[in-house]
């Protein structure tokens, strides 16, 4: 991989809410795990604060990389590795009265792209709502 571009907006709101994750090689952070070159770019897209995107930012890609169906069935340790840093955020529910119920007002939607350059043909998108990838890839050199 030549180069890689990372742009944020922050808009008209007083801060950044967003959060991106860009992983040029998986198998250099999990080794035991990653057969192939695979990269992994993630934009998450915070509401109502941005609590939720840092954390998922943070965790997701150990949730799928660490799924048990990671090496034979990326769709499935997509999904099911959403969902459970879902119910990791979210952890053990907090009566509505406690204070600490308060972290259940920032959420996120997100993309995720995993681009295997060992073989194209396997690489995945999944994005949770309103979030969208465009992915350009060039096998000769030439830009686009």
């Amino acid at each position: 991989m030549k180069q890689i571009g990372v742009v944020t907006d922050q808009g008209a709101r007083d801060s950044q809410e967003d959060r991106y994750t860009v992983i040029p090689s998986l198998a250099e952070i999990f080794p035991e795990t990653v057969i192939d070159r695979i990269a992994y770019f993630a934009v998450f897209d915070g509401h109502e604060g941005a609590a939720c995107a840092e954390f998922i930012r943070c965790y997701l890609h150990g949730h799928i990389v660490r799924h048990e169906a990671f090496c034979s069935d990326i769709r499935r340790a997509l999904h099911e590795g959403f969902a459970a840093a879902d119910r990791q955020f979210l952890g053990p529910p907090i009566p509505a009265e406690d204070p600490l119920s308060l972290q259940y007002t920032s959420g996120c939607t997100g993309v995720v792209a995993l681009v295997n350059y060992t073989r194209y043909a396997e690489s995945f998108i999944l994005s949770v709502y309103t979030c969208y990838v465009i992915l350009c890839l060039s096998c000769d050199g030439s830009s686009g």
